[in-house]
Order: C-alpha cells, then sequence, then structure tokens
C-alpha cells in the first residue's frame, strides 16, 4: 500500500514533565519513523491548565496531522510504545506525563475496541486542548458521531480561557514527506 492510499490520522499530542518542548519534538520524530506513517502538518504549540488532577504543571499540547498504512490498532500500539520509550508512566489518571499521544480521529471511521482503542476520542469535544491546535490543521473535520465539525466544537467548549498560544516550533519541522 502506497502512503497516498493510507488512512489520514488526527492526534493529539501533550507533556508537562521536563524538557515539554523537547518530549514533543521526540515524540513527533519517533511517529515520523513508524513505517509507511508520514506527518502532514503540526498545529501551533499551546500552554494549557491542566484538566482533571488540577495539582501538576501546565501542559505543553498540539495537533499532528498524518497519513499512515498502519490500521488504527497498529497505529495505537506503535503510539504506545513511543510513549513507553520516552518514560511514560501510568500511575495517576489524567496526571503528570513525559508524553501523552491520542489518536483522536481517523478519517470519518469509528473504531470500538475499548478501554484503550474508541475513535473518535471518547472526550475530544469537551476539551479546548485538543480542539484548539485541532482547529488550526483541521477546522472542517468532522465528528462522525455527532456530526458537528472541529470549528463548531471549538465554539461551544467549556476552558477555552485555559488554553494560551505559546509558540509555532513546529511549523516547519512537521511538513514531511513519507518515511
Amino acid at each position: 500500500m502506497t502512503i497516498e492510499s493510507a488512512t489520514d490520522y488526527l492526534l493529539s499530542l501533550g507533556s508537562n514533565l521536563g524538557d515539554r518542548t523537547l518530549h514533543l519534538q521526540k515524540a513527533i520524530a519517533g511517529i515520523e519513523g513508524l513505517v509507511g506513517t508520514a506527518v502532514l502538518s503540526c498545529s501551533d504549540v499551546y500552554e494549557t491548565d491542566p484538566v482533571g488532577f488540577l495539582e501538576q504543571p501546565a501542559f505543553l499540547n498540539l495537533a499532528v496531522s498524518i497519513r499512515s498504512v498502519l490500521s488504527p490498532k497498529e497505529l495505537l500500539v506503535s503510539l504506545l510504545g513511543i510513549e513507553t520509550a520516552m518514560g511514560r508512566v501510568r500511575d495517576i489518571r489524567y496526571g503528570p506525563r513525559i508524553i501523552d499521544v491520542d489518536i483522536l480521529l481517523c478519517g470519518t471511521e469509528v473504531v470500538a475496541d475499548p478501554p484503550l482503542l474508541i475513535i473518535p476520542h471518547p472526550r475530544m469535544h469537551e476539551r479546548a486542548f485538543v480542539l484548539t491546535p485541532l482547529a488550526q490543521i483541521a477546522p472542517d473535520a468532522v465528528h462522525p458521531q455527532l456530526g458537528a465539525t472541529v470549528s463548531m466544537m471549538l465554539e461551544t467548549v467549556a476552558g477555552r480561557e485555559g488554553v494560551r498560544w505559546h509558540s509555532t516550533l513546529f511549523q516547519n519541522d512537521c511538513e514531511r514527506t513519507e518515511s
């Protein structure tokens, strides 16, 4: 299968421990290194207040558009591998993390293989820290279950005040070709 006939995915990346920018860069490099996967674009980076578990540092978040020959399950396993290789520890739900990579959308596909693989991401429409960067690179992407575009969801989501523009660090680094 060629990369042109592969599936488009939208991802959310976040980090709030250590050198957050470096962790995002390493995660993107890991994604670029996946067989048959190309990073198409990245949003600006946003600093965001924590959600859920509040006693932790602020996050840096961004959205990434990729095209991959990997199935949703293969992509999830690969992304979890990147997180693990970077030292991700899952001990506190919504707690601090070196890196977090979530699959938000897989075209218009709905995938339900709980507990780990649920696409669209079950809480993406409730999270300003996900929708704000996502609206930069995919404002017209449609949530297949809600029928709303990313832009429409962003207009009504709570918590937008906790999302602050941080940098355009990744704009040029994320315009890649097939790996």
